[in-house]
């Protein structure tokens, strides 16, 4: 069992069933919906919320045990969502494939980060978004969440060199209170939108 499939294991959610609030205020503010790529997804919070919105949601995860609940919370809400089991090192982008990309505690060693997000660049189409909330490097010591590996902690410069390719909306540090599950209390994060420029 990996990691996630434990943590996942339990009846609870382990971040809550509502949305994260970043997330769901930006993603209320698009007129247009289209098809939105959720990776890191887990139990299936965000996903579920863009589907009952009205978004066509692929979701991407390593947990069975994620999909698993997800899939159910979908039923359970009379929505429907695609959802992969995948390790993100392996994640292949196709040109063009999505209007809406959002990352929600999506951390992901430096080995293979920076790929990563410029696949995601890839895979967005002209005029889309790439949404982002992660823990900060000054988040470290913290209880209300995230790894306690800097290396896998972000910062505002390293969001603006990893998505150069992107025109930028939004790119803030913060210090937000979560209150999603597990991720609970004052917490120091940064925040990001970037459109990819029209053809």
């Amino acid at each position: 069992m990996n990691f996630w499939d434990s943590r996942f294991g339990g009846e609870d959610f382990l971040y809550g069933k509502e949305p994260n609030a970043f997330f769901a205020e930006f993603l209320s503010s698009i007129d247009k919906k289209g098809k939105l790529l959720l990776p890191a997804e887990g139990e299936g919070r965000n996903a579920i919320f863009a589907a009952k919105s009205g978004w066509e949601v692929t979701a991407l995860d390593s947990s069975a045990v994620g999909r698993e609940k997800a899939l159910k919370f979908a039923r359970d809400e009379g929505v429907e969502i695609e959802y992969e089991i995948l390790d993100l090192q392996n994640f292949e982008a196709r040109p063009d494939q999505f209007d809406f990309i959002a990352i929600i505690f999506g951390h992901f060693p430096s080995a293979f980060r920076q790929d990563l997000h410029q696949k995601f660049i890839k895979s967005l189409k002209s005029g889309g978004h790439i949404l982002i909330e992660a823990f900060a490097k000054e988040q470290l010591g913290n209880e209300s969440g995230g790894p306690q590996d800097i290396d896998m902690l972000f910062s505002m410069p390293l969001l603006e060199e990893d998505f150069s390719g992107l025109s930028i909306i939004k790119l803030s540090y913060e210090k937000v209170f979560l209150n999603e599950g597990k991720h609970h209390g004052w917490a120091d994060v940064i925040r990001f939108i970037g459109v990819r420029h029209k053809a």
